[in-house]
């Protein structure tokens, strides 16, 4: 008997009689198997009723997960067994207890019953566990960085199997039975990378599955690849997508989604309740969220951290994917939704969490809201948070740790080898040779090469008059020399199509409007150049606007307008209402932009030109 094997992964089959000799060598210990009184044979065919974890081949079932699957229903195993006592109103051991199974030698079942039973007893969730630590290990926006980025200074940063290993260094560093650890994510899995995005994010599941991450909250990049595959992907996860606060049109949570979980650690119960973020419909394609709405996350933070409680949960984590920035030189001063909410859950008392996680910024924070702690990491695997929390009361730390790229020695061996079959399955096109870039091309600022790039390659790709792309679309740097399609993806992972409007220039002044409407511009433009006054009221920013020619642009023509179907859908959407027509073209982001690429003179030259810029009123 393998000790290494908790009790509840000592799995039983209902509706088969069968022996395990434990004397037998490992694959030859089913010695005795039968259904309905006849020896089973290696070419007879079942059905077996199994959990969504164990048929995508969880816990080491990988012969199942090919399995064709014939019936599937979204229901939380908790409710079917809610359904059954409400249904049996008494319950009897004897109408469940079956005898189908042995375990062999004798001397084996007595270890095997001590495992299975280990921790349950009345006192699993009291005095055991005084005097121990809590770690909460939190991940946050992993967005598919099966391979490490790398910063300024050309190191690797991040990746999985760095991640794997930076986690795997804070586990170990927190020794049973004094510390009892959990490892927590706050979103956004998906979409970043070619390998996981090209598979529509399996790989991304089959390298998160081997983080041994307890819960997590629904990102709202988890919407990409639509709802139908969401579903797909949640369901092969092993650990809980937490989204307490979201609703579908009933008014009821979606089947495949969970408020909370308790996870037990050595008789240390921990109760985790997430949330998605309130942005959600703004942040992913309204077309993908669908009619599903999400509520104001503290009250219910509140009512389910009081219900957990009384479930037996010693430590309540919050996660949530919403978060916020502290400025570089103010670093008290602290804004953003995620934020706010910290502030509001602080205020709570004793209905608050213990400890609160949030994601969505792609920053490193560790804060602390009236004795509440509250940490924020950083994107793409570069860095985890802990948090180490004395159960029963007393003072709790947080630390930020970064993720080197090249520190992988303590990696789970397994997550290389999925990182390595993913990016070979995807090598090919990958690899394909787009163009050759003449100096790097950098996100710096509001105004840039890499959004100019994309918003000129939106105006040709179209035929349009004006070109644009929204700043929050930009999602990589370009280095100098060659680059491939998989470069390409780095920038606009997200798959978006390319649109063309038709819209008089009073409405594209309403566009622009909204582009400059934070004081700064959230946009690039292709065929434009933008003067704006910040100091004007929101609406009326906008001063000049010229095109290519110096002509002033007329409210009374009809311009066409090329962007991406993200922004007709979400950021523009009650703008483009008065639009003359509207065309979803069949072409990608990505393919538009690598087709301008390989048109270009090459090397290709950036322009990183501010296209929309801020004036004064003194310089008119």
């Amino acid at each position: 008997m393998d000790p290494a094997v908790p009790g509840y992964n000592f799995d039983v089959v209902s509706g088969a009689d069968y022996t395990i000799d434990l004397r037998q060598p490992v694959g030859r210990r089913i010695t005795r198997l039968q259904v309905r009184g006849r020896d089973v044979q290696p070419t007879d065919s079942f059905t077996m009723a199994v959990n969504n974890y164990r048929q995508s081949g969880g816990g080491g079932f990988a012969m199942v997960s090919g399995a064709p699957v014939v019936f599937e229903r979204e229901v939380d195993i908790r409710q079917l067994i809610i359904d059954e006592v409400t249904k049996a109103g008494t319950l009897l051991p004897e109408h469940y207890a079956q005898r189908n199974w042995t375990l062999e030698p004798a001397e084996a079942r007595a270890q095997a019953y001590g495992e299975q039973t280990r921790g349950r007893g009345a006192d699993a969730s009291g005095p055991r566990a005084a005097g121990k630590t809590v770690r909460v290990i939190a991940m946050s926006d992993f967005h598919a960085a099966l391979r490490p980025q790398f910063d300024q200074s050309n190191n690797p940063v991040g990746g999985a199997v760095a991640l794997s290993a930076a986690i795997r260094r804070a586990q170990r560093a927190c020794v049973s039975p004094a510390c009892e650890h959990v490892v927590i994510d706050a979103g956004d899995l998906f979409t970043g990378s070619p390998a996981s995005d090209w598979n529509d994010g399996r790989p991304t599941v089959q390298v998160v599955n081997r983080f041994d991450v307890a819960a997590g909250a629904l990102g709202n990049h988890e919407f990409d690849f639509g709802q139908d595959t969401l579903r797909a992907r949640v369901r092969e996860l092993r650990h809980a997508v937490l989204g307490a606060n979201v609703r579908g049109p009933d008014g009821t949570m979606p089947a495949w989604l969970r408020a909370d979980t308790i996870v037990v650690r050595n008789g240390v119960r921990i109760g985790i309740v997430g949330a998605a973020g309130t942005h959600t419909p703004e942040t992913a394609s309204r077309r993908k969220v669908g009619a599903l709405t999400f509520l104001d996350p503290v009250p219910i933070f509140a009512s389910r951290t009081k219900a957990l409680r009384a479930a037996g949960a010693q430590v309540v984590v919050a996660v949530i994917h919403d978060g916020g920035r502290c400025e570089r030189d103010r670093p008290t001063v602290c804004t953003g939704e995620g934020i706010d909410i910290g502030r509001r859950l602080g205020a709570l008392g004793a209905d608050r969490p213990d400890v609160y996680v949030m994601g969505h910024a792609h920053v490193n924070l560790a804060l602390d809201f009236a004795g509440m702690p509250a940490v924020e990491p950083t994107s793409s695997g570069r860095g985890i948070a802990i948090v180490d929390i004395p159960v029963g009361g007393g003072t709790a730390t947080s630390t930020i740790v970064p993720v080197r790229g090249e520190a992988v020695a303590d990696a789970d061996p397994g997550v290389d080898s999925l990182v390595k079959a993913a990016v070979a399955s995807v090598a090919g096109r990958q690899s394909t040779p787009v163009a050759t870039l003449a100096a790097p091309m950098r996100r710096t600022g509001p105004q840039n090469a890499v959004g100019n790039l994309l918003a000129d390659a939106m105006r040709s790709g179209a035929g349009a008059d004006v070109g644009m792309w929204n700043n929050g679309g930009v999602r990589a740097d370009l280095a100098a020399g060659p680059l491939n399609y998989g470069g390409v993806h780095y920038v606009t992972p997200f798959g978006n199509l390319l649109t063309r409007i038709r819209l008089r220039g009073a409405t594209l002044l309403q566009v622009l409007e909204a582009g400059v409407s934070g004081g700064r511009p959230d946009v690039h433009v292709s065929g434009l150049t933008v003067e704006f006054d910040p100091s004007r009221p929101k609406g009326a920013r906008v001063v000049r606007v010229t095109d290519l020619r110096g002509a002033p642009l007329d409210p009374a023509r009809i311009y066409s307008l090329a962007l991406n179907d993200f922004m007709v859908e979400n950021d523009f959407r009650d703008i483009l209402t008065a639009a003359v027509s509207t065309e979803f073209l069949t072409v990608k982001d990505i393919d538009a932009v690598s087709e301008f690429l390989r048109r270009q003179p090459q090397p290709v030259q950036g322009d990183d030109t501010a296209r929309i810029r801020a004036i004064t009123p003194g310089s008119l």
